[in-house]
Order: C-alpha cells, then structure tokens, then sequence
C-alpha cells in the first residue's frame, strides 16, 4: 500500500486512525510506505504488459497494490510535470486508486451542478427517484455562456446576498459569499468565470447550541451540516460494481455568523447527531 502525502501536516484524529489501519495491515503482512508524487516519479515503475506498478526501494522492487492519496486534491499539489506524470503513472496502472482520477473528478462542484441540471439524474435513477432526490437540491448555476450561464451570471451580478460563488476545490476557505462575489468576480477575466458555480445559500432553522473551538466552549446559533460516507470498488475495465456501502458519517458545527465551516480549516467543530421526533 502507497500513501501519497506531502507532508503529514493533517489533524491527530485523522493521523491516529490511518496509523492503526497501516497497523493493522502490517499484522497481516501487507507492507505500507509513504511517499511524495515527486518521489514516485523517481522512484516507481510501469510495467506495460500487465501495468503492474513496482516501488523500487534499496534496489528491491515491491508491487503497489493500493494507492491512498492524502494529497494531491488541490492546483499546489502539482506544481511541475514531474508530479502530474506521477499521477498519470499511478492512474495507468492496475493498482486500486482512493480516489480514481474519475472518482476525484466526480466530486467537484462542476459535477455537482451538472447533476442538479433538467434531465440529468434520470439518465441514472428513475423518475420517481430523481424526483424524491432533485427536491433536496439547492439551486446550482453554471457561469459560463450558455442560457443557464447566463442566467448564473445575472444572478450573481444582482441578487449575490443569496448565493455562494464555489471553485473547484475541496477543504473549505476557498469559497466566495455573499455581497463579496461582486467584487470578486470584476477582478477576474470573464473568461475565467467558468471555472466556477453559483450555489443557492441553504438557509437552516435556528439552533442554539455549544461547541469547543480554541480550547473553550463557546456557545451561541450554530449550523449542522451532515457529510455521508460511502465506499466503492468496481472493475474498471468492465463497470462491475464489487462493493458499495455506506461508511459513517462526519457532523460539521459552525456558528451562524461564520460562512466557511471546514474543521481543518479551523471553522468548525466536529460534532454529533442526536435525533429526536
């Protein structure tokens, strides 16, 4: 197993349960090393008969059967050819990749707001489902040319105290609020205005409530905001889905005043659900 990291800068939590998974594989005889995209441009292998990808360390070569990627989610990550032909070479191989090129790709906004469009969902799921699921949505904009783009841009020019303007990225701070997208999106070319969507503000009820941030426990109107985990591994050369299940959930707390709500960020607090009738 191949953990892709560029430095391991992430929180205690997160570092304490990846230990005890590598732990828990080296029990079992199933080596794991770590290594920066850079160094597995210098230091790994393609096989072009069977694409098997070998880590070549001390002059042994081991084969790579599992790449877990802890970076490589964001534009700093690449910042010469070295690394994306690393990326490439991991993507050709018949390693299992977390995540696949496909499915990091099909997390990002763009997705998000190409799924949300007319007719979409149903090329996947039935009417009476994307029905029930499209009922959830809030509204999602392109900004490019096309009618829904144009329609975004209008919105986002006039009506921008009830959007969010959202990059291509994931981890929090990065996104636009508010009265700021006006400003924002005249110091940026038109043409690049793509590269970003417009989202509908999800306005929750108001919930009193207390969380711990900065070693206090601070009180006050809080946002929730639920993420679902799920796992997936399917054949890619056939689509065979081997395995697909729900996988726990992270409950994300916020104050109401504050936009941004990523806990590694240092916005939020992770919290817990707690159902009542």
């Amino acid at each position: 197993m191949l953990s892709i990291s560029v430095c391991w800068s992430m929180s205690c939590c997160r570092r304490k349960s990846i230990r005890k998974v590598v732990t828990e594989c080296t029990r079992h005889g199933i080596k794991s090393y770590r290594s920066s995209l850079q160094s597995v441009a210098n230091n790994t292998q393609l096989l072009d008969l069977d694409k098997r990808l070998l880590l070549v360390r001390r002059g042994k070569a081991s084969e790579i059967s599992v790449v877990y990627y802890r970076s490589g989610y964001g534009p700093d990550d690449y910042p010469t050819p070295v690394e994306w032909a690393a990326r490439l070479r991991i993507e050709c191989s018949r390693a299992i990749k977390c995540p696949t090129l496909l499915s990091q790709l099909s997390g990002t906004k763009m997705v998000q707001q190409v799924l949300a469009s007319h007719n979409i969902l149903e090329r996947f799921i039935s009417v009476h489902k994307a029905k029930a699921i499209r009922h959830t949505f809030a509204a999602l904009y392109p900004l490019d040319e096309s009618p829904e783009g144009l329609q975004g841009r209008d919105l986002a020019l006039n009506s921008s105290e009830k959007y969010v303007l959202k990059p291509q990225r994931e981890g929090g701070g990065n996104n636009i609020y508010k009265g700021d997208i006006l400003h924002f999106l005249k110091t940026l070319p038109k043409e690049q205005w793509s590269a970003y969507i417009l989202m509908e503000l999800i306005e929750p009820p108001d919930i009193e409530n207390s969380i711990i941030r900065h070693g206090g426990v601070m009180s006050g109107p809080v946002v929730n905001e639920l993420g679902v985990f799920g796992t997936i591994l399917w054949n890619q050369k056939t689509g065979e889905i081997l395995h697909n299940n729900n996988a726990g959930y992270l409950l994300r707390t916020k104050f109401q005043d504050s936009n941004e709500g990523g806990v590694a960020a240092g916005f939020g607090s992770i919290g817990s659900c707690y159902l009542t009738d």
